[in-house]
């Protein structure tokens, strides 16, 4: 990092690197830089909680284990953090995998527990139901994804013992990462910390530009998040789709454009909050299964979520229209009575 004098703006002058604990900062510090910047865990990441060491032994007995940081990504996976405020010693892998594998336990409604008592804590309440909803909806977060979270260490540097070990780990599928920070004082007595991903490093493919075959005509069948849907598609989800999808689409294409709400939903078809939630869940799986031929991997209404974590679904005029003359043809009646 260099330091720029606006009135010499050709005079760069390098900002040598310090550590935290010259600056006086605690690894707590670290911590809470952390919890108000979860991107520095990835794109879209969210704290589930900190400081988390509720753990008990197959005898009922206490383990006296503490997880720095739990938060949960796009994917809907756990990532489990382990935070130093200067190098890491050689042993912070097993630490970090030990609270993996007692995360890998954590069942769907546990994490929400854990996310609105830290919500409420932070004067900020939400209802556990809504956000259960919203880590199946949203997060597509199943008992699968739960039971494979990702492992992150973050120090300021790491020695060769856990840079070996995290590349094996890699290689033999484990999703783990490192993270590197470097602080840095300024002459004025103000201080800055950058973070940037240390392993893994970026590859050739980070970099290349490939043709995309899928928008050619030759491409045009291959699942693509970003394929239109289909007069087929929507025809085959008719026939095939659960009772929330079918009834949520028929909602959605009476509505004229205007939203409809998930509490709609399971009043129109009868479904608890649980069976709506799994079934959407369900198309969602089958979505992203490439073998299930449809055109999109994303499903075919837009969703725009709300305060407090409630689902509000709309529907492009094309596809209402497509799936009401779908809906009321003479295939479609005998099929609804069956």
């Amino acid at each position: 990092m260099f330091t720029i004098n606006p009135s010499d703006k050709r005079a760069a002058t390098p900002l040598p690197a310090t550590e935290l604990a010259q600056m006086r900062y605690t690894e707590r510090d670290l911590q809470e830089w952390l919890l108000a910047h979860p991107q520095i865990l990835g794109d879209g990441a969210i704290i589930i909680t900190s400081e988390l060491g509720t753990w008990q032994g197959p005898a009922g007995t206490s383990v006296k284990d503490r997880l720095d940081v739990l938060a949960l990504g796009t994917d809907g996976r756990l990532i489990v953090a382990e935070l130093k405020r200067g190098p890491a010693p050689h042993t912070i892998h097993m630490q970090v995998l030990n609270y993996a594998s007692m995360v890998s336990t954590l069942r769907v409604d546990e994490v929400a527990d854990l996310y609105v008592a830290r919500q409420a804590s932070l004067g900020n309440p939400i209802q556990r139901e809504d956000f259960v909803e919203t880590l199946e909806t949203r997060y597509l977060v199943t008992s699968a994804t739960l039971k494979n979270p990702r492992v992150v260490m973050i120090a300021s540097s790491f020695p060769p013992a856990v840079t070996s070990v995290t590349v094996w780990l890699k290689d033999r599928g484990v999703d783990i990462s490192l993270i590197k920070f470097v602080p840095y004082e300024f002459a004025d007595g103000t201080h800055a910390v950058s973070f940037s991903r240390f392993f893994p490093i970026p590859t050739l493919e980070d970099f290349r530009i490939t043709f995309d075959s899928s928008a050619s005509p030759q491409g045009a069948s291959s699942a693509s998040s970003a394929a239109p849907w289909n007069s087929e598609a929507i025809q085959w989800l008719a026939a095939n789709g659960n009772l929330a999808t079918v009834t949520l689409l028929d909602l959605l294409a009476a509505a004229g454009g205007e939203p409809v709400s998930s509490a709609d939903v399971m009043s129109a078809a009868g479904l608890t909050t649980g069976q709506f939630r799994g079934q959407l869940a369900g198309l969602t799986m089958m979505l992203k299964n490439q073998k299930s031929g449809f055109v999109s991997t994303s499903a075919p209404w837009d969703v725009a979520w709300l305060p407090g974590g409630f689902a509000s679904y709309t529907l492009a005029p094309h596809l209402s229209e497509m799936w009401t003359t779908i809906r009321s043809s003479p295939t479609a009646a005998t099929m609804d009575e069956a």
